[in-house]
């Protein structure tokens, strides 16, 4: 009998995980969607400098052991960090500075977040994201567009 309660138990946690991945993967596809249409009203230049600032992340992110709650501290029982919507807050700023900023940050945290997913909603996520970060990537000179991540 208490075998078949933690078969049980298993299947139903299973089902709760996969749930949270795909309500998480909904948020960030949706984030992404408000990302992608900032970064097509932007001009070259400030393609550039958005580009510029996401290989800054990137690098400071590679820094850490866990990239994956970078901009963030990891708390107890939380599957993802609060960085995006940290990130998303920066991207509604009138400032331009702060809106580059919030639109790295989203990039880098979303990335990091995803990467080593096992659900196909956050994997293809993941795929959107480093075509994200290789089209901006692209902007810059060659010696600059080092991303190791993408």
């Amino acid at each position: 009998m208490r075998a078949i309660q933690q078969v049980s138990t298993s299947k139903t946690m299973n089902s709760f995980v996969r749930l949270i991945a795909f309500v998480r993967s909904i948020v960030l596809r949706r984030d992404l969607k408000i990302v992608e249409k900032s970064i097509r009203a932007f001009n070259d230049r400030r393609r550039a400098q958005l580009a510029q600032l996401l290989m800054k992340e990137f690098a400071e992110a590679g820094k850490l052991s866990d990239p994956t709650h970078y901009a963030d501290s990891p708390r107890m029982y939380a599957p993802w960090g609060t960085g995006t919507r940290m990130a998303m807050e920066r991207m509604r700023s009138n400032n331009e500075q702060l809106k580059l900023r919030g639109i790295a940050l989203w990039i880098v945290v979303a990335f990091n977040e995803t990467s080593q997913s096992e659900y196909k909603e956050l994997a293809g996520l993941h795929r959107d994201l480093v075509r994200l970060s290789r089209e901006l990537k692209s902007v810059l000179p060659p010696q600059t567009g080092s991303l190791q991540a993408a």
